[in-house]
Order: C-alpha cells, then sequence, then structure tokens
C-alpha cells in the first residue's frame, strides 16, 4: 500500500512554530500553587477555601497540586523505609 505524507504549514508567528505551548492556559501560576501549598499545609486554609480565593475549583486547585504532593509522599516513603526499626525489647 502507498504511503500517505502530510505537510503543515504554519505561518511565522502561528501557535504550530516554534516550542510554543499549545492547548488551554493554565489557571494558576506556580506562585499561586506554591502560596496554596503551603497555606494549606499550615491549616491556615482548607482546599475549599484556597481554591474559592484563587478563583478556581476544588478540583483545579488539587489537579495543581498533584505533582508536589507525589513528590512529598515519595520523600516521606523513603524517610520511612530509612528508618531503623523500632526495638521490641524491654517492652511488656
Amino acid at each position: 500500500m502507498g504511503q500517505i505524507s502530510v505537510e503543515i504549514y504554519a505561518p511565522p508567528g502561528s501557535t504550530l512554530s516554534g516550542n510554543q505551548h499549545l492547548g488551554r492556559r493554565k489557571l494558576l501560576s506556580a506562585a499561586q500553587v506554591e502560596h496554596a501549598r503551603a497555606m494549606i499545609a499550615e491549616g491556615k486554609e482548607t482546599s475549599a477555601s484556597m481554591a474559592a480565593l484563587l478563583g478556581v475549583s476544588r478540583a483545579t486547585l488539587w489537579r495543581a497540586l498533584k505533582p508536589s504532593l507525589q513528590a512529598c509522599r515519595a520523600f516521606a516513603i523513603r524517610s520511612v523505609l530509612r528508618a531503623k526499626p523500632v526495638s521490641s525489647e524491654g517492652s511488656i
């Protein structure tokens, strides 16, 4: 069978040329995500109240927080695995 070849013409400055981001723009900046993470971790705000302050849904906020939460979770698991086992000697 024959091959089909497709060429896409992208005029200079269009979204298809260069190394530009395609798709929806991010609703939260990195600074906003970090601020939200800190406020929630310190217990000063709940995820729902922080999402309302930022003008996004709670799901959007958690989706943005997910990478940093996964990194924290991985760090905690590594810390537990490196910890020495607790000795049961002396306990009744």
